[in-house]
Formats: structure tokens, C-alpha cells, sequence
């Protein structure tokens, strides 16, 4: 007597392949978003996230940032290239929500760009990244 099975028929060995496939989609989906989305977390939970979808020359964008740092700061710097055509960074805590505008008059004056805003930890004149997100400018 063969005890031989059809492993593709076992109740376990498909449940189990099953729960793999979900994982590796659900894993896909999830870079895909961060990578749309502008979404990146670092070490310690904190994240920095762009609040809009798509951003075009001139648009004003936001982040939304969870972190536990008391008085953070976001570091924006958009290239052309290698040449840096926009770098500003902005306190972020208090009720005023921080704008950054997508445009420079002198060094940005049209088209599109790569940037990097990065929430930051400012004491003295130190300064520790906690998280970073990168996205495109279209022109």
C-alpha cells in the first residue's frame, strides 16, 4: 500500500501556500504605497509622510510626521540633476501647519525635480535623522 499523497490536494500544504501568496501581496502592496505615497519609517516607529499624491512644479506640500521628538524639523532638498534647486527646512510642531512650496525664483524656476524631506531632531548644532522620504516633482 502507497502512502504516497497528491501534496496539492493536502488541506495544509494549500492553507499554507495560501497564507505565503497573501503575504507577498501584502508586502507588494505596501512598497508600492511607500513608494507613491512618499511613506518611510526609520528606526524607533518615527515616519514622515507627503500628504499629497503626485506632486507638480510650483504645488505647496506638507508632511504628516509620528514621531516622539518634542520640537521636530523637516528638511526639504530638491534636485535638478546633482544641482540642489530647493533646500529649506521648517520647525513642524505648534498648531501652524508648515507649507513648502515646489519652486525657487532664482534656482527653480520650471520643472520637475527628485526630492528628500527628512524629519529631523535639532539639539545645538547637532542634528539626528529619524526618518526620510523621497519623491518626484513633475514639471
Amino acid at each position: 500500500m502507497s502512502t504516497n499523497k497528491n501534496l496539492f490536494r493536502d488541506p495544509v500544504v494549500i492553507t499554507f501556500s495560501s497564507v505565503l501568496l497573501l503575504l507577498a501581496l501584502a508586502a507588494g502592496v505596501y512598497a508600492i504605497l511607500n513608494f507613491r505615497l512618499g511613506l518611510s519609517q526609520a528606526a524607533g516607529g518615527h515616519t514622515i509622510t507627503l500628504n499629497q499624491v503626485d506632486p507638480n512644479f510650483g504645488d505647496t506640500v506638507n508632511f504628516t510626521l509620528v514621531t516622539t521628538v518634542k520640537e521636530p524639523h523637516v528638511n526639504l532638498i530638491c534636485r535638478k540633476g546633482t544641482n540642489i534647486v530647493k533646500a529649506e527646512t521648517l520647525a513642524y510642531y505648534g498648531t501652524l501647519r508648515r507649507n513648502f512650496t515646489l519652486s525657487d525664483p532664482t534656482l527653480w524656476p520650471s520643472g520637475g525635480a527628485s526630492c528628500t524631506a527628512k524629519l529631523e531632531k535639532l539639539k545645538g548644532n547637532h542634528t539626528t535623522v529619524m526618518a526620510t522620504t523621497v519623491f518626484d516633482v513633475a514639471p
